[in-house]
This record gives C-alpha cells, sequence and structure tokens, in this order.
C-alpha cells in the first residue's frame, strides 16, 4: 500500500496493541516455539478481518481494504548469478516444495562449480521435499543427518493400561500396582535411531560454501543446513533456523479443515534439542529496521566480505 514502507513499526491494529493481538491469534498458530508463531503471524491471513486499521509509530494511521487491496502472488523461483566473475557465486532458494526449485539450485551449481565460494541464501526458505541431490553436489566429507525418535507402541503398556481401566475383571492390589507404576513410568516412551554417518556421492563442488540463514528456515530448509553446520562443512550466516522438522500426520476433516500432527522428533545427531530451537549460526546478524528502509542486505555484505578473504 502506498505510503507503508519496509521498516515501519506496527504498533496497533484497530487499536489494539500489536502484542495483545499477536497473543490473542497465537493460539491459531501452529509453531515449535513463540518466536517461530510470531514471524508466521502475517503469514496466517485468516487471522485478520477484511478490513482493518493500522497505526504505525509515529501516529500514522492507514485502512486496510483485503477486498479492495487484492495483490497477485509474487511467482517465487531460485535464482543465481555472480558476484564476482569466476570468483563469488550467489544462489538464492525460496522453497523445496515444488520439485523445480532444487533442480534449478542443482543446474545453477553445476554452472557455478569452478567458483572459489558459493553463497546459498534459503531465508525464508519454508521447506518441502528434503533436498537430497543438492546435499550430495556440496558435501565432499562423511556427513550425517538427525537422530530420530517415534513412539514406541508396546503390547505389554496396552495390557497394562486395559487392566487399570477394566471394570469387569479382578485384579490384585499387587497388579493394579505394577501397572500402575509401570504405565506412570514409560508414560512418554520413543524409540529412537541415532544419525549414521554417510559417505559422499561424487560431489562437484569443493570450494567455500556459505549458507544465508534466518527464522523463516524451516523444515526441509533446516534438513539442508543441519549436516553441513554438523561437519563444519560451511559457514552459516544470520539468525537462528526455526526449530521444527515437519513429517506430519495429516487428518482432513472433510469440510475444508485440516490438522497435522508431527509424526517424530528430531535432535541433533549428538542427541541435544533441535525441536522448537533451531540451528545456530556461526555468525549471528540479522537485517535491522534501519537495512529495510534503505534496501540494505547486511548479511549478504557480510558474507560477500568473507568470502573475498577466500584464497
Amino acid at each position: 500500500m502506498a505510503g507503508i514502507h519496509p521498516g515501519d513499526i506496527i504498533e496497533s491494529i484497530d487499536d489494539m496493541p500489536i502484542e495483545v493481538f499477536f497473543k490473542q491469534q497465537s493460539k491459531y498458530i501452529p509453531a515449535s516455539s513463540d518466536r517461530a508463531a510470531r514471524q508466521k503471524l502475517f503469514a496466517r491471513d485468516f487471522l485478520f478481518p477484511e478490513r482493518f486499521e493500522l497505526r504505525l509509530d509515529g501516529g500514522k494511521r492507514f485502512v486496510v481494504d483485503r477486498k479492495a487491496n487484492k495483490t497477485v502472488p509474487a511467482t517465487d523461483k531460485t535464482e543465481g548469478r555472480w558476484i564476482k566473475e569466476g570468483n563469488i557465486a550467489y544462489i538464492k532458494i525460496p522453497s523445496f516444495g515444488n520439485p523445480s526449485f532444487e533442480e534449478d539450485a542443482v543446474s545453477l551449481v553445476k554452472t557455478f562449480q569452478s567458483a572459489k565460494t558459493l553463497i546459498l541464501d534459503v531465508r525464508n526458505n519454508n521447506g518441502g521435499s528434503t533436498p537430497e541431490s543438492l546435499i550430495r553436489l556440496l558435501m565432499d566429507k562423511p556427513y550425517r543427518f538427525w537422530s530420530e525418535s517415534r513412539a514406541l507402541v508396546s503390547g505389554m503398556l496396552e495390557y497394562f493400561q486395559s487392566m487399570l481401566s477394566s471394570r469387569g475383571q479382578k485384579f490384585s492390589d499387587y497388579d493394579r500396582g505394577y501397572a500402575q507404576a509401570v504405565t506412570e513410568t514409560f508414560t512418554h516412551s520413543m524409540l529412537t535411531g541415532q544419525a549414521l554417518y554417510e559417505q559422499p556421492d561424487h560431489p562437484i563442488f569443493h570450494g567455500q560454501v556459505i549458507f544465508l540463514v534466518n527464522g523463516k528456515c524451516v523444515s526441509a530448509c533446516e534438513d539442508l543446513v543441519e549436516p553441513f553446520k554438523d561437519q563444519h562443512r560451511a559457514i552459516l550466516l544470520g539468525e537462528t533456523t526455526q526449530g521444527s522438522s515437519g513429517q506430519p500426520y495429516y487428518c482432513d476433516l472433510g469440510n475444508g479443515m485440516k490438522f497435522a500432527v508431527g509424526a517424530k522428533r528430531l535432535s541433533f545427531p549428538d542427541g541435544k534439542p533441535f525441536e522448537g530451537v533451531g540451528i545456530e549460526p556461526d555468525i549471528k546478524i540479522g537485517l535491522s529496521i534501519q537495512d529495510l528502509k534503505t534496501g540494505t542486505d547486511s548479511v549478504l555484505d557480510k558474507a560477500i566480505a568473507i568470502a573475498e578473504t577466500n584464497k
């Protein structure tokens, strides 16, 4: 909308402080942490009325009429270019939700394989399918993915639970006490698989790799970044990723509504928590309000500065 610019600060929606608005709506935002929920707020357009008033810092007010101001979403695609011919290359991958995003990234890596440094920008990448082909092109040392845990279904536990809920059969106090103790002890029993190393599979790029990440790098985006972080194959610049693995069980209610429940829990290969925590960058740097106002990308600028020192 004319008059609203990147870097402007929203103070209220219909005279409701933005913080109060977020807290009221956050129960409708599935997220692994409060930080992730805040980043998703404006991506959930159904949380906003069709018409409302924004008040910005400084007192400016704007009426937003969503019916009158329909916009055509931009068509995202993977893009790449030389930043410094033959030396520094840049690839931006907005998503892995469509196979074409990874396919185009793979093609660009082949185009830029002679570069000394390859910068991959996966900020705001909302995931999709794990980009295994892209990983294999870039990973030139043994690597590992996540440790995985899944709910453990045990016939023994089911028997003890049925014993405690039984009304028709008689069990001794000892049996019921033992069943109670077992079911309380194994309330959240999980089957865990440790991360195993995989061997490189014909990588074609052996130069320096730099990833640009932020809190909207999620799911398959984090699948891409994690092994490079774990094996120190790449430098991560930016902000901590979202910390959400995806892989949900979907249920369609048949009335236009669906819900999804996570089917597994991921941890880092060393067992440290990942869900709701995310992957921390090696160098923490984020876009400031001034960056947004001036159109400056200080994160990319930092990556270029690091690449220029790579001999």
